[in-house]
């Protein structure tokens, strides 16, 4: 039996950590996915999605993970969710809880 996931303040895993493994089981069946890559957006700008399905039917799709830790994180995943289309990084981003 797998040991509890525990929050990165309380020694567990860190958000970069899901991200990574969320682009390997993506991976694994079939859909591209690059964790933690830099985009540049403009001469000055470059952002970091946390992971990138590079094409997904044709469309580029970001998905922008959080660690569950505290009701607050949810509204600020939402809007840095919605801020990456604003941006151009992606016309489609997917906004994923991670269990703390």
């Amino acid at each position: 039996m797998s040991p509890p996931i525990r929050s990165a303040s309380e020694g567990g895993f860190r958000e970069e950590v899901f991200n990574v493994f969320l682009a390997i089981l993506l991976s694994e069946r079939g859909i591209l996915s690059v964790p933690e890559k830099i985009r540049k957006i403009s001469s000055r700008t470059r952002r970091i999605p946390d992971v990138t399905i590079t094409e997904f039917w044709g469309v580029r799709v970001i998905i922008e993970g959080r660690v569950f830790e505290a009701p607050s994180i949810e509204g600020s995943l939402i809007l840095d969710a919605r801020k990456r289309i604003e941006e151009g990084l992606s016309p489609v981003c997917i906004a994923v809880l991670y269990p703390p």
